[in-house]
């Protein structure tokens, strides 16, 4: 069962509700049912209620709660065993009535409408909470040297999930700027795992233009020639991989301004392969 109720998240939003990983501006509202199961402490969950909901207040860390991966603090709690909750007293009189060890709990949580490109590479950042970012990474069977991992399986409720950017499908081309195009799943899951608390995802959602020509993009060659001076034209990047390195500037007089080419009058290209040399996903 899904809610596709989109909503503006209010400044004004109680602050035992907030949580830092609440997506800001437009988002829509996802439920989820699951189990948990009691360890020697309990289920590690406390609740909180507000005029309008009764909402998870607080995890315990490595609890059974925290360790499942879908709940978030300021989760909104609907049902616990298939009954209505009115006030936190009949949460707590829930779970002392509750005969066996695990319980069945339905949720509401806020999942992010964000703009993602129908195509080509982006970064998508993590909060890194320790019980996992809830993908899962495969590999093709006969997976050649440097082909792409795959992401097959976003867990509902995850950060990965509510962040709304992600897909089943998105090829991962790298964590914390360490490419995994010669990477193993082992390798991958150990990066993963040793991670930060904010972890960079590099993502792409289809083959790119230096692979696949689009309807709206033009790859074209451009030959110079130097005579002992510059080319005269400036570049600009980044220090992160697969960003464009692009043409910002040229210097009037030089040999790209006279070139017949006309094309090449236009800044802000984005330079692809120079000297026979790819520069796509170098930093």
């Amino acid at each position: 069962m899904e809610h596709r109720n989109r909503r503006w998240l209010p400044d004004s939003l109680c602050p035992h509700c907030r949580d830092y990983s609440d997506p800001p501006g437009v988002w829509h509202t996802e439920t989820l049912c699951l189990t948990l199961y009691a360890d020697k402490h309990g289920y590690g969950f406390t609740v909180h209620a507000s005029p309008s909901s009764i909402f998870i207040s607080d995890i315990r860390r490595d609890s059974p709660a925290d360790r499942c991966g879908c709940l978030q603090v300021g989760d909104r709690l609907l049902t616990l065993n298939n009954q209505s909750l009115q006030s936190t007293e009949s949460v707590t009189q829930l779970l002392s009535e509750c005969e066996g060890t695990h319980i069945t709990l339905t949720v509401e949580f806020n999942v992010a409408d964000s703009v993602v490109p129908a195509s080509g590479i982006f970064l998508v950042k993590l909060a890194n909470r320790g019980n996992g970012l809830g993908i899962t990474v495969t590999a093709s069977k006969n997976r050649l040297p440097g082909e792409a991992l795959q992401i097959s399986e976003i867990r509902k409720g995850s950060v990965a999930h509510r962040t709304g950017t992600l897909k089943v499908g998105d090829h991962l081309l790298a964590i914390d700027n360490q490419r995994l195009d010669h990477c193993s799943l082992e390798d991958t899951q150990h990066i993963l795992q040793s991670s930060s608390d904010i972890v960079t995802l590099r993502i792409q959602k289809q083959e790119t233009v230096t692979d696949t020509q689009s309807d709206s993009t033009v790859v074209y060659t451009v030959e110079l020639e130097k005579y002992g001076g510059p080319i005269g034209i400036t570049i600009t990047g980044s220090e992160e991989m697969f960003e464009p390195i692009t043409i910002s500037g040229v210097t009037p007089g030089d040999l790209r301004s006279t070139t017949q080419h006309e094309a090449m009058y236009f800044n802000a290209l984005t330079l692809v392969v120079v000297a026979k040399v790819c520069w796509a996903g170098r930093p």
